[in-house]
Order: structure tokens, then sequence, then C-alpha cells
């Protein structure tokens, strides 16, 4: 290639039309030939058109389209050097790298719907190879060029340009053999060598520094899981070792441990490498398909949606995809979306791409279609970090080391998630404080359990299994002496209340006397003595508020009893502990019977195991006799009249007076006679039943007994058909006779000849 002396001509715009591309040289009647335009750093190769002789102006100067003295950074009638090309000796491209850098005229106002490649390109709706070769015949590496798309004018750079042989070259003619690229992902400062890492992408993967990559894009702590789905991934995409390839990768993982950020890294590596790459949401995918219109099925939604990884030019490629178990319904079945995206991996199977796709879930288990052998098949678990793994995301945010590993220490159970939300908040709580670095524990004990309590309670309430739980009394000393909040007390021990074990936490006490209900109470009294001091009505403090049935009633009593605005708590402290004197004592002395009788109703029930008798009652009927006042004494003969059955005869017997007359108990004795004698009708009837029952039960274990098979030299076993002889055998329920090892050995409840399962 051979080329005249540089001209420097005065450049002008707006003299006519011009195709794109072309510029008429004013001082030059040569033929059409390729010229190189520059100004300082911005260069463009165009083809010059010569005028006709006749009409020759022979003027320093040239005709250009006004796009090209944007691009050149002039001004019209601006200077140019000008420089023609020999195109007779160029060699031609073979591969070809291209860049939109953005439209003509420029955006003024950018925006999010405003990007420098139109939506037509990147749907890949419009064949951008035909158009680039259509109107482009020379590129040069750096060099800039115009296309037109849709009506609207775009400014290109030449990203690379490569021969048969894949070398680069300073500049070459465009064939219509010449294979174009899209540099669509990468930014625009990529070096010409890029195309050479998209066709040598595997010496290139090879060198490529993964772990410092994705720790830049914020994973850390996971290197070890990073090697594996890189290893194969890449034996996916270039197929090298088929038989232990996996083109299906499964990562499972608890909210918040960075499944998402793994896959958004690794998308942003696998970008930089130029492999084709996919990334999307189960939740996005699923909403999308369900609210397009524009896509007849599922099916052909997936299929516009993987059109990247689809085009058999691509070669290879990844599809990523979060939360994919959003595509399976809470049934457990897939949805239509769902079954679409296996038809497709099936697909890419049979027609041996070098496709591979990596999937994120939760860690409910995915159907079996799913996994099995060539889709989903390889399961990788993103594990709770472990505390080197705490101290590797901890070294991210924070610049003392010191700090990360006391975090890492205190933060047993946490995720990256976790530790970034408690980091991110304690560096700003130190901000506002003007305050310098604390050690973490007393980040997490002054700053963490003051500004947000609640999060800070998850130390406590989500401790893993594995680590040593905590001791509920000092768990619970540690919250009242540091929480801002005194409600996280009461979170905590509803933790243990509400079914839960409060992260693993264990009590000194032993289990009988239910210290966490007991302590919940507490709780809740002392909170309800604050409002009671501070003028509240103390049954509109805490509405619908009221412990369980398990805690030590006798704990709360000295605080409820010298409380005289707690009268109605005291009632239910004594019905629940069994303190039916003092409560009824307490009615009787306002001597509000009524209220002492419904009392007796509700909290006198019997409990399980003990006597089928009102104890709350019986008091109630002694103390009415003992009162001073004659009136009570009448009140307790209509008491045992209403309530005959549920008191003890013998022992309301021994209450009542001597003086007193037989025609006012003859009412409770009309009902309690009666009701004796079907009580003890009711014993005997069932005392012999229950003979009967056992009698027959003795029989059955007779028969049992008494039962008996033969084995002579034609008996069998009926799972191997090989004779018994002189071998261990079994005799199930149903008669069937088997050699030991292949019956009881295997599974000694269910008969293996017929099924039949035994219990």
């Amino acid at each position: 290639m051979s080329s005249s002396t540089n001209r420097r001509l005065a450049a002008w715009s707006g003299q006519g039309y011009l195709p794109l591309n072309t510029i008429h040289d004013l001082s030059s009647k040569d033929a059409s030939r390729c010229s190189r335009l520059s100004n300082g750093t911005s260069r463009l190769l165009c083809l010059s058109l010569c005028v006709d002789k006749e009409d020759a102006i022979l003027e320093p100067a040239l005709n250009v389209p006004p796009w090209m003295l944007s691009a050149l950074n002039v001004g019209n009638g601006g200077a140019v050097t000008c420089e023609s090309i020999d195109d007779s000796s160029l060699s031609s491209i073979s591969h070809l790298e291209v860049e939109l850098v953005s439209p003509f005229p420029r955006i003024l106002v950018q925006s999010k719907k405003r990007t420098a490649v139109p939506q037509v390109v990147r749907d890949r709706k419009l064949n951008f190879d035909k158009a680039v070769l259509r109107q482009l015949t020379h590129a040069a590496p750096d060099h800039l060029f115009s296309i037109a798309i849709m009506g609207q004018l775009y400014i290109g750079r030449v990203v690379a340009a490569l021969d048969d042989s894949r070398q680069p070259l300073p500049i070459g003619a465009i064939t219509p053999s010449t294979t174009v690229f899209h540099h669509i992902d990468a930014p625009s400062s990529s070096s010409s060598s890029s195309l050479t890492s998209t066709l040598d992408w595997k010496a290139a993967w090879d060198a490529f520094p993964w772990h410092e990559r994705m720790l830049q894009a914020g994973l850390a702590g996971y290197d070890h899981l990073v090697d594996q789905l890189v290893l194969h991934i890449r034996l996916a995409l270039s197929q090298d070792h088929p038989a232990i390839t996996a083109r299906g990768l499964l990562v499972q993982g608890v909210g918040g441990v960075g499944k998402s950020l793994l896959l958004q890294a690794l998308r942003q590596q696998l970008t930089d490498l130029h492999v084709p790459v996919v990334l999307t949401d189960g939740h996005t995918l699923r909403l999308e398909a369900d609210m397009s219109t524009a896509f007849p099925s599922p099916s052909a939604f997936l299929a516009h949606h993987l059109r990247l990884l689809d085009d058999d030019a691509a070669g290879c490629g990844v599809f990523l995809v979060d939360n994919v178990d959003a595509l399976v319904e809470d049934d457990g079945h897939l949805t239509p979306l769902g079954r679409s995206l296996l038809q497709v991996l099936d697909t890419w199977t049979e027609r041996g791409r070098a496709l591979a796709i990596v999937a994120t879930s939760s860690m409910k288990p995915l159907p079996t279609s799913m996994t099995r052998t060539g889709r989903l098949e390889r399961l990788y678990r993103m594990e709770v970090p472990t505390e080197a793994m705490r101290l590797a995301i901890a070294d991210r945010f924070l610049a003392d080391t010191a700090l990360a590993a006391a975090l890492a220490g205190a933060t047993g159970g946490y995720v990256g998630k976790d530790l970034r939300k408690i980091v991110r908040h304690a560096t700003a709580m130190a901000k506002l404080n003007h305050l310098d670095a604390p050690t973490w524990l007393d980040l997490l004990k002054k700053w963490v359990l003051e500004a947000d309590p609640h999060e800070a309670l998850r130390v406590f309430t989500h401790r893993p299994r594995h680590l040593k739980p905590f001791v509920a009394a000092d768990v619970v000393a540690h919250l009242k002496e540091h929480a801002s909040d005194p409600a996280v007390v009461q979170k905590y021990l509803e933790s243990f209340v509400d079914g839960g074990d409060g992260g693993g936490a264990t009590s000194t006490t032993t289990d009988a006397e239910n210290p966490h209900h007991t302590r919940l109470a507490l709780e809740y009294l002392d909170e309800v003595l604050k409002a009671v001091q501070s003028g509240l009505d103390p049954s509109k403090s805490h509405p619908g508020k009221e412990p369980s049935s398990a805690y030590d009633a006798g704990a709360l009593m000295a605080k409820v009893k010298s409380t005289p605005a707690l009268r109605e708590e005291l009632l239910v402290i004594c019905g629940r502990g069994g303190f039916h004197e003092q409560a009824l004592l307490a009615l009787l002395a306002s001597k509000n019977v009524l209220a002492a009788e419904a009392y007796c109703v509700k909290y006198g029930i019997p409990r399980k195991g003990g006597s089928n008798y009102n104890g709350a009652l019986l008091k109630l009927v002694e103390l009415l006799f003992k009162h001073k006042d004659g009136d009570m004494a009448e009140y307790a003969h209509l008491l045992m009249a209403r309530h005959a059955k549920a008191l003890n005869g013998t022992a309301v017997l021994n209450l009542i007076p001597a003086s007193t007359p037989l025609v006012k108990v003859m009412d409770f004795l009309s009902q309690l006679l009666p009701h004796s004698a079907h009580e003890v009708r009711e014993k005997t009837l069932a005392r012999n039943l229950s003979n009967i029952y056992n009698l027959q039960v003795q029989c059955e274990r007779v028969d049992k007994y008494s039962e008996s098979v033969e084995i002579d030299t034609k008996t069998t076993c009926g799972v191997c058909r090989k004779r018994i002889d002189t071998n261990i055998f079994a005799v199930y329920p149903n008669g069937s006779v088997v050699h030991f090892a292949c019956g009881p050995n295997v599974n000694m409840h269910v008969d293996p000849i017929s099924g039949e399962i035994f219990g």
C-alpha cells in the first residue's frame, strides 16, 4: 500500500447532496479513490469522488457531509489533513468489529430511553451486519464512519480489523464475505485486540484473573464456588470433554447470600471475554411473559428473549437465570414458561450447541424434571458464609482489618447482605456523631442496638444450629442494657413462646418451669405498671396482649397484689395459677357473688389427669358458709343446686352446717344422687368393657402363637424361587415365606412378594 503526500485542505459542508462516507475533492481530477481525513486524534476513511474534468475548479478545498465536520471537531471551512490511499494493494478484511458511538445530530438531553445503539439493533430485528457491508467500503482500526439505520444517521468506530490469518490490519477493504461483529456491550475505549479475544476466547479465558475480577465486581469469599462454575462453563462452551461436561448448573442458597451478585459478576466477566451472555430474572421473565401480547406463546417469547444465543453465528454463549424457582408453581408443577425453558435446553443438547446455563434459586427443592441429566443437573450450594468468608466480605467494606475481623467473629449466621447493611448503618452513625471508629463490639452494642434494635435482634434469633447457643438470661440482660427500644426484649422472648427456639438459646433452669414464658409475662407486667404510674388505664395499655398459660403465676403475684388498679389482672393470674381462694376473697370483700361464681366457672375447670370436680366452686361454697352475712349461706344453697354435678358431694355435705334444715338441701340432693348413681353405672360399664376387650386380645395372642408353617424339600422362596432347604427363612403375617436375606434383611415391614405393608 502506498499513499500520497498529506495535504491540508479546507473542509466545507452544505454544498449539495453527498452519499454516506464520501467527499468531493475540488482540487483533483483523479478517479474515485480511498482517502483518510484526520484532525488531531480524530480520523475517518471515506471515498473521494472527483468532479467532471470539464467542471473541475481545482481549488484546495473539500466538500464533506456535516457529520464529518462534527466527527473531526472542525467548523465549516476549517482545515483538515487529507491523505490519498492507493486501494489497489489493500488486503481484504476477513473479520471486522465495529461499535456505534452516537446518533447524529447528537442528543442534547440524555436519558435512559435514548442510547447510542438503536433498539432494533439491540433486539436483533435489523440485520446490522448486512447494513455495514452495504454502506462501508474500507475500514481501519480507530477510524470513524457513518451508517444509516431506520432513517437515522449514526456515527460508529472501527474496533478491530483482521485478515484471513487472524492478523490485525492497519487498513483494508470490505468485501461481501467479511464477517462483522457488533461490539455492543464493551465500552468505546476497548482496544483493537478485543476481536482477537473474541476469536480466541479460550486462551484469553485461561489467562483471565477470575478471582480478582469477581472481587472487583463485589463477590468475595466464594472463590471455590467461582472456580467450579468457571470450570464447567469453560467445558460446556469448548466441548473439549463432553463426557464430564454439565451444560446446566444450579446454585441454591438462602436469601441475601449473594446469588444475584454472583450472576451479575459472571455476566460482567463473560462480556469482557466477548462471550455472548444473557442475564434475566425468573420473576421478571414470568411477569413479562404474562403481560406481553406480542407473542403467541411462552415458547415464542422465550425464543425472542434468547435470540442472542440462538444465533448459530454466535458459536457459544451463556444463559444466566436468577430466581429460576419463580418458574415453578406453588404446587410443584412447572409454569408454561418453565416448560418452554426445558424444551430450549433439550434443543441445545440435541443440536450440540456450545451453550451453558447457570440458574439460582432458593433452598426449596425444584421438580425432578428440571434437575435431571441434560438440564440443571449439577447442583452447588452457596452456603452461609463461614467466619473466614465473612472476613473476606467485610474487608471490602472496612478499611480496618481488625474491625473487619471483629465483625466476622460477632456475626455468625449472617450473610453478605446483612453485613453490608450493618457496616453501612454503623458508618453513617459514626459520621453523624463525629466519633472515631471504635471496635466492632462497641459498634454492635452502642450503635446497632440503639439505632436499629430490631435488625440487631437477628444476631440472637437467627443463630445457626451448628454454633454454640446463647444463654437466654444473658441475652435478655444484654438487650435490656443496650437496646433503645424495650420492646426488643419482648420480641426476643416471643420467639420462644411462638414456637421458635430463640436462635438456639438455652436456659439455666429446667424446662418444666417454662422460664421464657415467665420472663415474657414479667416484661408485659413491668410495662403495664409503668403505664399505671403514668396515669394510663391499664385496660388500654396493652389491648389484646396476654401471655400464654405456661408462665409461673406465683412470680407475678407479689407485683399484682400490691397494685389496686390491677384488680382484673389479679383475677387472671389467680385463675391461671390456681390461687382461687385469694381471688374469691377479693370478690366477696366487695360482695360481688355473681362475679365470684363466674370466676369459678371460668377458672375452676378440672385439669387433664385431675379430679372431675370444680375445686373453685367448692372453695366458694366453703367461704360462703363461713361468711358472717346470713344471706351468703342462702346463696350457697342456690349455688349448690345450680352446680350439683360439678361438686364433690361428700365434700359439700361435710361443709353444710349441722343446723341446716333438710328442706334447704333437697334441690342439691335431688340432682346429686341420680348423678352419682349414673357415674357408678358408667364406671362399672367401662370396667366390664375393658375386661372383655382384654380377654379378646388374649385370645388373639394365643391364636397367633399357635400358628405354624410347614417347610419341606419342595418349599421355595417367593422372591428368588430357590429352595428354602436349611437356610434361615422368614414368614410374613400373610403367610409369605422368603429367605431372610430376600425379605426382612431388606425391609421387615413390607412383603417383597405382594407388596403388602405391615405395621
